[in-house]
C-alpha cells in the first residue's frame, strides 16, 4: 500500500512540471527576443557606420557613431563553461540550443572586441590629424619666414626646430642660427614630407577602422543567426508544442496540454477509488 502511494505521489509530481516549466521557457524566450531585439539595432548601426565609412565621412562623425554603439548585454546568454560534453545527460533540443546560445555570446564577445579596437583605430586617427594640423600650421610659419630672409637670413623659430628635432626631421643647421630663404625651402620640403607621411597614415587607420567594423557587422549576423533557432524553439517549449504537439502538425499546444494533464489527474482519481476499496473490503474480511 506504502509502495502505491509513492507512486501516485511520483505521477502527480510529474504531471506538474509543465505547469511549472513552461513559464520558465517563457521568460528566457522573452529575455532573448529582448537581446535578438538589440542585437538588430546594433546591425543597423554597424551598416550606417560602413556606409558612412565607404562615404569617406569625416573621422569626427565617424568616431560620433563607434562610440555611441552600445554594448550588447550577454548575460541572458550561457556561459561557454556550461556547454554540453560528450556523454553529458543533456539531450536533444536543451543540448542544441545551449550550443546555439553559448555560440552567440561567443560571436558577441568577438564582435565587442572588433568595436574596441575600431575605437583604438579612431583614437589613432584623432591624434594624427591633430599632429597633421600642427604641422600644417608649421609649414605656413616656414613658409612665411622664407619670404622674410630674402632680404636677409633670419633664425629658425626654437619651436619649430624642437619639433623637428624630435620626429627625426633632416634639415640644414647653420652656425650662426640664421637661415636663407634656401634653407628655408629645405625646412619646408622636409615638412611637408612628414605631412605626406602622416597622411598615409591616416588612410591606413582608416582601412584598419573599415576591417574591423566589417568583423563586428559579420560576429552580430553570426550571433543573430544563431539566437533566432535558439529563440524559435524556446518559443515552442513555452507554448508546449515541443512537448504535447507535432513540429508542423497545427495541433494546439494549449488543449491539448490540458487534456494530456487532466487525464492523467483522472486516472489518479481511477486508481485511487480502486486502492480504497480493496482496502475497505480488505479490512471488512480481516473483521470477519
Amino acid at each position: 500500500m506504502i509502495k502505491c502511494k509513492k507512486l501516485l505521489t511520483a505521477i502527480f509530481v510529474l504531471a506538474l512540471i509543465p505547469l511549472f516549466t513552461l513559464p520558465v521557457y517563457a521568460s528566457d524566450s522573452d529575455a532573448l527576443k529582448t537581446l535578438q531585439k538589440d542585437l538588430q539595432q546594433a546591425i543597423t548601426v554597424s551598416e550606417q557606420i560602413t556606409g558612412a565609412l565607404n562615404e569617406e565621412k569625416p573621422v569626427g562623425t565617424i568616431a560620433k557613431m563607434i562610440r555611441n554603439i552600445k554594448e550588447i548585454d550577454t548575460s541572458v546568454l550561457g556561459d561557454p563553461q556550461d556547454a554540453p560534453k560528450t556523454g553529458s545527460m543533456i539531450t536533444g533540443t536543451d543540448s542544441a540550443d545551449s550550443v546555439q546560445q553559448i555560440f552567440a555570446k561567443l560571436q558577441l564577445e568577438l564582435a565587442n572586441a572588433a568595436k574596441k579596437n575600431a575605437s583604438g583605430q579612431i583614437d589613432k586617427i584623432t591624434a594624427l590629424q591633430n599632429e597633421q594640423n600642427r604641422v600644417s600650421q608649421y609649414l605656413e610659419q616656414a613658409r612665411n619666414l622664407q619670404t622674410q630672409a630674402k632680404d636677409q637670413p633670419i633664425p629658425l623659430p626654437g619651436e619649430l626646430q624642437y619639433y623637428m628635432d624630435e620626429k627625426g626631421l633632416s634639415y640644414p643647421k647653420t652656425a650662426s642660427g640664421n637661415y636663407t630663404a634656401e634653407e628655408f625651402g629645405k625646412v619646408i620640403s622636409a615638412l611637408q614630407s612628414h605631412l605626406e607621411t602622416l597622411g598615409t597614415d591616416v588612410q591606413s587607420q582608416m582601412a584598419a577602422v573599415q576591417d574591423f567594423m566589417g568583423q563586428y557587422n559579420s560576429y552580430l549576423e553570426s550571433a543573430n543567426a544563431s539566437m533566432q533557432g535558439s529563440t524559435k524553439t524556446l518559443d515552442s517549449v513555452s507554448r508546449g508544442q515541443s512537448l504535447f504537439s507535432s513540429e508542423e502538425g497545427g495541433v494546439s499546444a494549449a488543449p491539448v496540454a490540458v487534456s494530456v494533464l487532466a487525464g492523467v489527474l483522472l486516472g489518479m482519481l481511477a486508481m485511487w477509488l480502486i486502492m480504497k476499496r480493496r482496502m475497505k473490503k480488505q479490512d471488512q474480511e480481516e473483521s470477519a
